[in-house]
């Protein structure tokens, strides 16, 4: 049997060297590593320091700016002052809102940095009810917008009240959709052609555009006019350009699922007038029943209840309208 190799001294001699060498290496490297700890702690430290210092700074900055009636550059400062109380912050956010946004029209943009504040929902409820251009871009809110009068006559027409439905962004700018909280007068319905089923030939869409509007620019001024939009209106696969519009069936349910229910399911009768008349029901756009191979309107009742034949009546019927209105640049 072969024998098992042995170490002889002259090897461990041979093995000593090379061992004593990696030993020298690992004790050099030591220091190294330690050092190179020891300047990134360094490093986290001052860098720690220096957020600390900074964040006091902007929070003084802030304070500061505020006290001298600077909204704009104490709500800047805010922004990056990490130990300011929530409660500061809030308070220059209203500031900054209601003294610099709101002052110089940029209402959108108010209502934006109202919604992603951590202010309370009471506290934004209040902002936005505190300016009604304000109001405008947040859906569900109740504005007052223009004047009508039944007769038509600038002198005696009142304010109009409207829901907001929608706000969106459109290039750069940003529209709302308002549907009227009551109901502003009385179409003929929905029968311009027998049989007709297109709401851009009906009865209902005339009305809007020539009646309605037409005392809106009665007592209204320019300005205020132009600031109403057409829009393209679809019903199905019929389209027409509208400034004033009916609203459809789905608009109205979707609003009624929601917050805006109080205000869309009922309506006031002492407001709910047509042509001097008492409305128990307003038409929709969308084509209801056939009623002696005549197309009747379709609607809501006061009480939210949907009617697939409404008749017209200027005395039981009558007409909640839409328009948009453009709310100006989003910057």
């Amino acid at each position: 049997m072969a024998e098992k190799e042995k170490i002889t001294p002259e090897a461990e001699t041979e093995k000593a060297p090379a061992e004593e060498k990696k030993e020298k290496k690992a004790k050099k490297g030591l220091p190294v590593a330690a050092l190179v700890a020891i300047i990134i702690a360094g490093v986290l430290v001052l860098a720690a320091i220096g957020v600390v210092a900074f964040g006091l700074i902007q929070d003084s900055s802030a304070t500061g700016a505020y006290a001298k009636g600077d909204y704009k550059a104490a709500y800047e400062a805010s922004q990056s002052a990490f130990f300011m109380s929530a409660e500061n912050k809030i308070t220059i956010e209203k500031a900054y809102v209601t003294n610099v946004l709101v002052k110089e029209g940029k209402y959108f943009a108010a209502a934006e940095l109202i919604n992603k504040s951590a202010m309370s929902a009471d506290e934004k409820k209040a902002l936005f009810a505190s300016d009604n251009n304000l109001a405008l871009c947040q859906v569900g809110q109740i504005v007052k917008f223009a004047k009508c009068d039944q007769d038509g006559k600038a002198e005696t027409a009142e304010d109009l009240e409207w829901i907001v439905l929608k706000v969106v962004k459109v290039d750069g700018r940003a529209y709302a959709t308002l549907l009227s909280k009551e109901i502003v007068g009385c179409s003929d319905g929905w029968n311009k052609i027998s049989g007709n089923t297109l709401y851009s030939q009906s009865n209902l869409h005339d009305w809007c555009n020539t009646d309605f509007y037409q005392k809106l620019n009665i007592a209204n001024d320019q300005e205020l006019i132009e600031k109403i939009v057409p829009i393209q209106v679809k019903t199905g696969n019929d389209t027409v350009e509208a400034y004033v519009y009916a609203p459809s069936k789905a608009e109205i349910e979707n609003a009624l699922k929601g917050e805006l229910a109080q205000y869309v399911a009922t309506i006031s009768t002492k407001t709910a007038r047509s042509e001097g008349a008492i409305s128990n029901a307003y038409y929709v756009r969308d084509p209801g029943a056939v009623v002696d191979k005549h197309q009747q309107a379709a609607g809501f009742d006061k009480e939210g209840k949907y009617i697939s034949d409404l008749i017209a009546d200027s005395g039981s019927t009558g007409a909640r309208v839409c328009i948009t209105v453009d709310l100006g640049s989003v910057a």
